[in-house]
């Protein structure tokens, strides 16, 4: 459905398509508050088929999908942070202009905060943990083997003899058993 001819109409739709309420929405789209008509005006089935047209179109770019995921965390773990300087003298060092950072390494910013240095305003740039997203890329590539041992271990309780997994869950059951087992 292409935008709708009433410019107010279209700009109620967008708002509720971005999750406003009807009466958040009306005033958005210009109109005195009145939650009357804006409940009204959210009825009508032109602006219900442009809501859903508008969130239909933005489905694929929220989408999450294994691919996109895996993308974004290589994209964390494998950032070069001196990419982000540029060396000015032998202790001089400042921070490249953030628009001109190439994009992957722009999605890598996680804050950017003002600072007040005397007069001046600086500015602390965060970025992504790498630590945390070459983990998350190793258990995606199954370098770890965490499910060994919980396989190790129900293949061990299935092959005990039941004598003897019973005497170990009564010994787990045992109030008076202090950690160590004595």
């Amino acid at each position: 459905m292409p935008a709708l001819r009433n410019t107010r109409h279209e700009a109620f739709a967008l708002a509720l398509a971005k999750g406003m309420s009807a009466i958040q929405a009306y005033q958005e789209a210009g109109y005195r508050p009145d939650g009357g008509n804006a409940v009204r005006l959210t009825g009508k089935d032109s602006i219900q088929e442009r809501v859903l047209d508008i969130q239909r179109a933005a489905i694929p770019e929220m989408e999450a999908t294994v691919e996109r995921v895996v993308t974004e965390m290589m994209r964390m773990a494998f950032y070069n942070p001196v990419d982000v300087i540029k060396v000015l003298g032998a202790k001089l060092v400042d921070l490249t202009a953030l628009e001109k950072l190439p994009e992957d390494l722009q999605r890598c910013i996680c804050e950017i905060t003002p600072v007040r240095l005397g007069e001046e305003t600086h500015y602390r740039v965060k970025f992504a943990n790498k630590q945390a997203a070459l983990d998350s890329i190793a258990r995606h590539l199954q370098m770890f083997k965490d499910t060994v041992v919980v396989e190790n271990v129900f293949k061990l309780i299935l092959e005990m003899p039941d004598d003897e997994l019973d005497r170990r869950l009564a010994e787990l059951a045992d109030p008076t058993r202090d950690e160590t087992g004595l």
